[in-house]
């Protein structure tokens, strides 16, 4: 019998009910192409739109660009989902319902969209959300999340077909996605094929199934030859025969597609450390085909494309090839997509309690996990580190008595486990949440045994039961260390407000100053004066601008024990406020870092002089100087000094050329915070005395941010963007009664609320 080769794509968190979705909507495999700046109003329902969706980040600076009302006209946001979501957070209006009522939500939505009907029932806020989509006709936009079944997402594609947005928030492309010329087969076909002896050799590249479904790692052994190409070794690279090292993505050359098609083309950042092979020379060599350099294999797939070396050259120096973004189709939708439109209802009340299983907001399917940067990073919501806690409701908290940390065994069919809990408000009742790619066996020295493996569930069957566990709680750690808070009144820190009152009166956030006399403050006298703006309206809460001064300052990663202490030591942190009840709270989020105040209460307390200001408004540190009293971090009222109790730096597993050379390292026993990147500030100056141009200055945070929420530059410079920023109605300062005259200034969130849905 001749050999065959099946080629089997697979992802631990995949977007297959998506694929099918469109292919049911529209018989042929095309891709959604979303442009969330064109839309007045949006639905989202479980959707990841914001925070993890393919092009999410261009989505995020699309959506945030129409969010403040004195830039531009804002437009509506609605979410609909069980657990809370960065979509959710960002939403006008967000609505709770259990997954069970999600599908009578999309069948009754679908009802009045497509069918034009208007059935009775369903919850009070649904038919004036179905007037708000179809009285903007054009510029609507529904969103599904991923774990909806393929006819729920032919659904919501008739429903953005309906509203007309196709050209115009959205558009129908060429699927990005490699089409072979046989149809790829499923990772269970796969491991059926395993078990019964049909699979002679297998070869896996750069993928941990052994991990991620525990059935894979039994199934391998019936494979009388296998082979992981792996960059270390993890849990499929230890169970397969063969074990070969894969060079990092940042060693190698290679090409990818992005949402929309458009290639880039992926360049080395280092030499070689371990010399390594890559995925295209490890193809080549299972074809019987000499080994070449994988650049010359890139340049020769898109010579067409790039025919000159100047082409090659531009091609290179963009990261992209121009025009190759995929076409768009002139597809129409199918009939069955709006037979499919209306999915049954379900009933209320499960059961049992609902397992949701989602990916880490940061090791996602848990590739991540040997990253110390990913482990130590809070999550958006909870604020919790090193752990993924079972995250409840507060309704089942109460019921079980339960408090955060507290252990309880969970159970679905013959699948159990045990591991703390974590209350999350805004979740549905009766959901439970475990976030997937923790407790991974063999992910590395920061990795392994962290957290509690939940993929076990993800194929187990039955019923879930959750119950107290016997024994003590454990500590969880958490970069909150006070309690949440859950107010009915807006916080004067992180302020708010909504469109109507913008209206009335645009700077009604801004409270009048009160002149203050004082010995200590200094006034600006230097030609330049460096400020920051921040746009509450913009930011997300993703967490990267804290990831990205983390990297660029070589700021230490403390561990476990010691964030229980609380001595974590990031510069920046998002701060999360919530307002209202527990079981449905609005959230907001706001980034608090060093106010580099004009009247800096920290420097009148330094004995040593060790923090100090600079001419031009910066509050610098000294670290030569510190002596570690941290009087500066008792007197400061925004909390954003970090003591650096022991060697941190020292003790990284980490070699020397990771880190930044134009930033110290700082020892033992001082004081750290932001310096708004003032080896940037120099280097900035550096290149504008050598090219004669004008000084342009990006911090790190400012960077990273995909929405643009952060603006940083010399606010005597009329012309600058931070300075306009400034001059926004909106703008306040933070705790103004301080008397501290914060060089960083926010601009208040405004909510665009539908007056005919009563808060």
């Amino acid at each position: 019998m001749p050999l065959s080769l099946v080629w089997h794509g697979w992802d631990a968190i995949g977007r297959e009910n998506v694929t099918r979705g469109l292919g049911l909507a529209y018989g042929i495999p095309v891709s959604v192409i979303a442009d969330p700046g064109q839309a007045d109003v949006l639905l989202a329902l479980d959707s990841d739109l914001l925070d993890s969706a393919p092009g999410h980040l261009s989505h995020a600076r699309a959506f945030a660009a129409r969010r403040n009302p004195v830039n531009s006209t804002m437009n509506r946001l609605y979410a609909v989902e069980p657990t809370p979501s960065l979509t959710g957070v960002a939403a006008d209006h967000r609505f709770i319902a259990t997954p069970a009522m999600m599908n009578e939500v999309i069948g009754r939505l679908s009802a009045r969209l497509l069918q034009n009907e208007a059935p009775s029932g369903g919850p009070d806020w649904l038919a004036p959300l179905a007037a708000d989509l179809r009285a903007h006709h054009g510029r609507a936009f529904v969103h599904l999340g991923p774990d909806y079944p393929p006819e729920a997402q032919a659904a919501v594609l008739a429903m953005n077909e309906a509203l007309g947005g196709r050209g115009k928030v959205f558009s129908i492309a060429e699927s990005p996605l490699y089409q072979p010329a046989v149809p790829t087969s499923t990772l269970k076909a796969l491991m059926d094929d395993m078990e019964c002896g049909a699979v002679q050799a297998l070869l896996i590249l750069d993928v941990n199934p052994a991990s991620q479904s525990p059935r894979f790692a039994a199934a391998l052994k019936h494979v009388s030859t296998s082979i992981a190409l792996a960059d270390r070794p993890h849990e499929t690279a230890l169970a397969a025969q063969w074990h070969v090292p894969l060079a990092h993505a940042m060693e190698e050359w290679g090409d990818a597609r992005g949402h929309d098609g458009t290639v880039a083309l992926i360049q080395p950042q280092a030499m070689p450390l371990y010399g390594g092979m890559n995925a295209l020379s490890a193809l080549h060599a299972c074809l019987g085909q000499p080994l070449r350099p994988a650049m010359d294999m890139v340049r020769e797939t898109w010579r067409d494309q790039l025919p000159s070396p100047r082409d090659w050259h531009d091609a290179l120096a963009t990261g992209v090839i121009t025009g190759t973004a995929s076409r768009l189709v002139d597809v129409p939708l199918r009939q069955v997509a709006m037979r499919v439109a209306s999915p049954a209802p379900s009933p209320r009340t499960p059961p049992g309690p609902v397992l949701l299983l989602r990916p880490d907001p940061y090791l996602w399917d848990g590739r991540g996990a040997n990253n110390p940067w990913l482990q130590e990073l809070p999550r958006p919501l909870s604020k919790v580190v090193w752990d993924n806690p079972l995250l409840i409701p507060p309704d089942m908290a109460q019921a079980m008595n339960l408090r955060n940390g507290d252990r309880v065994i969970l159970t679905c069919g013959t699948t159990r486990t045990q591991l703390p809990v974590w209350i999350q408000p805004g979740q549905a009742t009766g959901c439970v949440v475990g976030l997937l790619g923790w407790g991974r066996r063999h992910a590395g020295e920061t990795g392994s045994n962290v957290g509690c493996d939940l993929y076990p569930f993800s194929e187990a069957e039955g019923s879930v039961r959750i119950e107290a566990a016997r024994g003590d709680s454990i500590s969880v750690p958490s970069t909150e260390h006070h309690a949440t808070l859950i107010d009915a009144t807006p916080s004067d820190v992180a302020r708010r407000g909504t469109l109507a009152q913008f209206h009335d009166r645009p700077d009604f956030l801004v409270e009048a100053p009160t002149p203050q006399d004082t010995l200590y403050r200094r006034e600006p006298d230097a030609p330049v004066a460096w400020g920051m703006s921040i746009d509450l309206n913009a930011c997300i809460g993703c967490n990267a601008c804290v990831t990205a001064c983390q990297v660029e300052n070589n700021i230490p990663v403390v561990g476990r024990d010691e964030v229980l202490r609380q001595r974590e030591m990031h510069w920046l942190r998002i701060d999360r406020f919530y307002e209202g009840t527990e079981y449905a709270p609005d959230t907001f989020f706001q980034p608090m870092l060093c106010m580099h105040c004009e009247q800096a209460p920290c420097e009148t307390v330094c004995p040593v002089g060790a923090t100090t200001h600079d001419s031009e408004g910066l509050n610098v540190m000294v670290y030569n100087r510190c002596i570690g009293t941290k009087f500066c971090s008792n007197n400061c009222p925004y909390k954003v000094r970090r003591f650096n109790y022991f060697a941190f730096a020292a003790t990284e597993s980490r070699p020397a050329i990771s880190r930044n050379p134009d930033v110290s390292v700082r020892a033992r026993g001082v004081m750290e915070k932001c310096t708004f990147c003032v080896q940037r500030i120099a280097q900035a100056r550096i290149a504008a005395d050598r090219d004669e141009t004008g000084e342009h200055v990006v911090t790190a945070c400012q960077a990273a941010c995909p929405t643009r929420a952060i603006s940083f530059g010399d606010i005597n410079d009329p012309n600058a963007e931070v300075t306009r920023r400034k001059a926004s109605p909106l703008t306040y300062a933070a705790l103004p009664e301080q008397g501290t005259h914060p060089r960083v200034t926010y601009e208040g969130r405004i909510l665009n609320r539908n007056p005919a849905i009563p808060s």
